[in-house]
């Protein structure tokens, strides 16, 4: 819980959420941190605009989504799908797009964590439960959502816990440390509104 309490204080500043970020990528080859650069250029400027619940920059989001993602070791394609993980739900960013920039793989993983997209409810998370690494990576933006949460009101709070136990904890049967974080989270979040 430690870590959970430290990292809302970093999220409350695009900043430095932002330098943390660009010092954790220099664990990855020149390639791939080169490609992860061009990923955060394209999700700032995608996201101009844009705030958080915390009174942030949008892009600090997925800025600190990566950051988890690479605190699970995550490979850079991944790194890539979380900072563009909101791209078609929340901006003007087409499908070719972000084929044509960041690849198919990289496209695959976004165009399936956008709830908005094409399908229901249902499938867009039967698509999220059939598959490990898209399971990681929802879990991994709904813990950096989670953090968010301490900002929102207690209305959202409150709605925003249970919809997480009720669609998320479901479906992240394939990877039990990032259901354990969630878990753990959750607890925290409903001992401290008591």
């Amino acid at each position: 819980m430690e870590n959970y309490l430290n990292n809302l204080n970093l999220i409350k500043s695009a900043y430095e959420v932002e330098k943390k970020l660009l010092s954790e990528i220099e664990k990855y080859s020149n390639h791939e941190k080169q490609e992860i650069l061009k990923a955060m250029e394209f999700c700032k400027q995608k996201h101009n605009g844009q705030t958080r619940d915390e009174g942030v920059a949008y892009y600090s989001h997925p800025f600190f989504v990566a950051i988890l993602g690479i605190e699970q070791k995550l490979d850079y394609i991944d790194i890539i799908s979380l900072l563009l993980h909101d791209i078609l739900e929340d901006t003007d960013t087409s499908s070719d797009e972000i084929k044509n920039i960041f690849g198919d793989e990289v496209f695959e993983n976004v165009y399936f964590l956008s709830k908005n997209y094409f399908r229901s409810k249902e499938e867009y998370y039967k698509n999220i439960s059939e598959n490990r690494k898209l399971q990681i990576l929802k879990g991994l933006d709904r813990i950096a959502n989670l953090h968010s949460l301490n900002f929102a009101s207690t209305q959202k709070q409150e709605n925003y816990i249970e919809k997480t136990k009720k669609e998320i904890l479901s479906i992240l049967d394939k990877d039990l440390e990032v259901y354990n974080k969630i878990k753990s989270i959750l607890d925290y979040l409903e001992k401290k509104r008591c």
